[in-house]
């Protein structure tokens, strides 16, 4: 479990668009799995769960800053009403928007660790 951040309104079709890639109901961002690999995303606040893809990842420079944050996806503007009850970008910073990331049969977790987080990956099957 981790947090979930989110992209100003209309940059991930940009992102998407720069990338060929066609837009889809849920893109995400996350540092944790490959562009185009579709992953599991559950909302810890709302109980909503969405099929995403990786439609964007963090520059190598800002990657690690991100996993130490504890955010694990960062939402299209698109989702971040059913998934964050967000109704405008900036509105919560991302600890109130609490989410599980799985990849296949694993489930990132992220923990506090003074001053930092740090992620684990558990196998679910």
């Amino acid at each position: 479990d981790g947090y979930a951040a989110h992209y100003r309104d209309g940059l991930m079709e940009q992102v998407a668009a720069n990338r060929g890639m066609p837009i889809v109901d849920c893109m995400i961002a996350t540092p944790y799995a490959d562009l185009g690999t579709w992953v599991t995303v559950e909302s810890l606040l709302t109980g909503v769960v969405q099929a995403c893809r990786v439609t964007d990842i963090p520059h190598p420079h800002d990657r690690q800053s991100i996993i130490d944050r504890g955010i694990v996806v960062e939402f299209g503007f698109a989702n971040i009403d059913e998934m964050c009850n967000l109704s405008y970008a900036g509105q919560e910073p991302p600890r109130a928007c609490p989410v599980r990331l799985l990849i296949g049969t694993t489930e990132i977790r992220v923990a506090r660790r003074t001053p930092h987080f740090y992620a684990t990956r558990i196998d679910l099957y």
